[in-house]
């Protein structure tokens, strides 16, 4: 599997590291694409400054596309905006097809988090770094990507980040639990209070040690402050210091 994506080049490189830089791997939510999550990569890169990031553009076009405005604060190229300054029908992305209520999800979330395994285990391989190298962070339809696919990978991920998405359990096997964080924000005007309070319950049971973060006033999309928690996360979980 390929996905195009925004490649964000480690910022310093350690010319020491036998290595390649540990990586991490951005999923932007439904009816946009890559570019808007570069104040995640950024701010990741400001904290990190030796880690490469790639930000991916869904494989599909979105099936229901939006009127979007770009806001002036955000990088897209020409090709990908109207006249008006909203998004191309074509630069308007999707995972998988969001048609129905979230618990019908399931099977084209699974089919699309296949695809993300094996785009994820190819990248290792042919970087030569292990899966726990290699942090996974989605925003809201990516964000339930990032989180099903975590949950199949033959190892765990490094770290797993769910933004501002809907966790409703899983039933199929279980082959990785990663270290994971799961960001909300309150009042979200996209997903209602219930189906989050369902995903922290799901994810619980899942895993133990997950971590669960409100953020009050945030609402659907993402802050400095919600970005900087992520890099926070990722840091900590890819670069330990042995004990």
């Amino acid at each position: 599997m390929v996905y195009d994506f925004i490649h964000y080049p480690p910022l310093t490189q350690d010319i020491t590291a036998e290595r390649q830089p540990k990586l991490v791997i951005l999923l932007h939510g439904y009816a946009v694409n890559g570019f808007v999550m570069s104040k995640m990569a950024h701010i990741i890169q400001d904290t990190i400054p030796q880690i490469e990031v790639m930000s991916l553009n869904a494989d599909e076009q979105a099936a229901h596309p939006r009127k979007r405005l770009v806001p002036k604060t955000l990088y897209m190229p020409a090709k990908l905006m109207n006249k008006d300054n909203t998004l191309t029908e074509a630069a308007q992305r999707q995972w998988f097809s969001v048609y129905g209520a979230f618990p019908t999800w399931g099977p084209r979330l699974y089919h699309a988090a296949l695809k993300m395994k094996r785009f994820i285990e190819a990248e290792a391989n042919q970087r030569g770094i292990a899966l726990s190298d290699i942090a996974l962070c989605g925003f809201s339809q990516g964000g339930a990507l990032t989180l099903y696919t975590s949950l199949i990978m033959a190892k765990p991920l490094g770290a797993v980040i769910g933004h501002s998405a809907p966790f409703l359990g899983f039933s199929k096997k279980i082959t990785a639990v990663s270290p994971t964080l799961f960001i909300y924000g309150c009042p979200d005007t996209s997903i209602a209070d219930h189906y989050f309070e369902r995903s922290v319950e799901e994810l619980s049971k899942i895993n133990k040690e997950a971590v669960f973060i409100e953020l009050e006033g945030l609402g659907h999309r993402m802050s400095r402050e919600s970005c900087q928690i992520t890099a926070d996360f990722i840091q900590e979980n890819l670069f330990k210091t042995p004990n």
